[in-house]
């Protein structure tokens, strides 16, 4: 088993003991789900909660992206420009 999280942690870009715990709070949010879905209504609130910050982790994660893009767009033109300087 150690070898499996071993692997799994270098696939993530995690140490060992953030991949255990990556894998332990998915666990415990998928619980949640169940719960949810069986009409708990302390499961759904916490289900809410999860939906909530994935959302919001998926705005961010965008919005990072958009930079990144805008970033590469901005170093693209400042090389086509340098070129075009050499070929005068």
């Amino acid at each position: 088993m150690r070898d499996l999280l071993k692997e799994a942690a270098a696939s993530n870009n995690r140490s060992i003991n953030a991949e255990i715990i990556a894998r332990l709070s998915w666990s415990l949010e998928t619980e949640n789900v169940v719960a949810a879905a069986n009409g708990d209504p302390e499961g759904q609130e916490l289900f809410l909660d999860a939906i909530t910050k994935l959302n919001m982790g998926m705005q961010q994660l965008l919005a990072k992206l958009e930079d990144a893009g805008a970033e590469d767009r901005a170093r693209s033109g400042q090389k086509n420009t340098l070129e075009r300087l050499d070929d005068e």
